[in-house]
Parts: structure tokens; C-alpha cells; sequence
């Protein structure tokens, strides 16, 4: 399937400086993200013209690459020509001054990006129910509701999971330690031991 965006894959990634000018590539529902060396070395124009590409976005120090609805292909394809995470390993000499701002707005889309699919996943299936809900087709009392309701809570409520998973990957550290801290603040226990300590905290007062 993706084999179709063969051309396209290596029209991007030659025209925005090859390999080496890559540090880091991820993509969201509809985007290319890149965080490049140096923007001046990608030919922001020649990108914008290849066929497939909507639109050239250049925020939050990334070089973003609209795509639309097929992104997740043509980042399948991309991803053959150019190794930044591995290549980008050791590498700080970046021609291109980052602020801090553009720093924490690089992380924030960075972590959020891929987890949106399952975030709009879990919104359209609770829009589904209220839906059923509203034209009487399924009561709040019923197994149905009861099964489709949590698994559309899923999403949110282990959302810790999602967003240390997600941020270990764009900090390039273990995403199973991440995932084990997530898993700390969600134990039961971790709100017990906060409530017992709030009732002793009283009665000291």
C-alpha cells in the first residue's frame, strides 16, 4: 500500500537536505514532522510542490510536511531514506538557534501527536453512545452501555501510560521505565496513602 508514495518519500526527503541535515522525524495525524539541522539547507518551495504534499508549515522549530490522511504511509516510505534517530545520536552542532519556547512547543506536539488517534478514537466512540442514548436505543442500566462506556474511559483513564510512552520516545530514553513511573501514580494505593495522610494532617490541626 504504501509503495505508492515511493516517489514522493524521496522527493521529501531529498528536497529538505537528505540524512544528514535530520534529527528527529515523527508524524501526527496529518503531518510530517521534522526537526531538521539546519532549515535553510530544505527547499521549502520544491517540497511544497511535489505531488501529495497540501502544504509547508515551518513552527515550533519544526519543518512541518501536510500531508493529509495518508501521512502514516508516506512516513513508512520516508523513514527508508533517512535514519535520524539513529543518525542524530551524538550530533549537537545544529546551525539553527532553537529558542526555548520553540523547545517546549516541539515537546508538547512532540508527546501529544501520537497519541491523538486513540484520544479521538475514544471521543467519536462516547459521542457514539450519547447518540444511542439519546434516541433511546440503549439505557444506562444495560450491559451495552456499561461495556462501550469503558472501553471509550480507556483511553483517558491510562493516559498516564500513553503520555510517558510517548514522551520517552520524543526524549529518546526506556519507554518501559516511563511507563512503570506512569503505572506508580496510577496505583491505587499511591491515593489511599495521600488520603490517610490528609485525615493524620487534620487531626494534628
Amino acid at each position: 500500500m504504501s509503495k505508492k508514495y515511493e516517489k514522493l518519500a524521496q522527493g521529501i526527503a531529498d528536497k529538505i537536505g537528505g540524512n544528514e541535515n535530520v534529527s528527529t522525524l515523527t508524524h501526527c495525524m496529518t503531518r510530517l514532522r521534522f526537526a531538521l539541522n539546519d532549515n535553510q539547507k530544505a527547499d521549502r518551495e520544491g517540497v511544497k510542490a511535489l505531488e501529495g504534499v497540501i502544504n509547508v508549515v515551518e513552527s515550533g522549530g519544526q519543518f512541518q510536511v501536510v500531508i493529509g490522511i495518508h501521512v502514516e504511509e508516506v512516513y513508512e516510505e520516508v523513514i527508508k531514506h533517512l535514519k535520524p534517530l539513529e543518525n542524530s545520536e551524538g550530533k549537537s552542532s545544529k546551525k539553527n538557534k532553537v529558542g526555548l519556547l520553540d523547545k517546549l512547543i516541539d515537546f508538547i506536539s512532540g508527546t501529544f501527536s501520537p497519541i491523538v488517534p486513540a484520544i479521538a478514537g475514544a471521543g467519536m466512540i462516547k459521542a457514539l453512545l450519547a447518540l444511542l442514548l439519546l434516541f433511546h436505543l440503549v439505557s444506562r442500566e444495560s450491559q451495552t452501555y456499561y461495556v462501550v462506556n469503558f472501553i471509550a474511559d480507556a483511553a483517558f483513564y491510562f493516559l498516564p501510560f500513553l503520555l510517558a510512552y510517548s514522551a520517552a520516545n520524543k526524549l529518546k530514553c526506556n519507554p518501559v521505565l516511563a511507563m512503570v513511573l506512569a503505572g506508580v501514580l496510577l496505583h491505587p494505593n499511591l491515593g489511599q496513602l495521600n488520603t490517610a495522610g490528609q485525615w493524620r494532617f487534620l487531626e494534628f490541626l
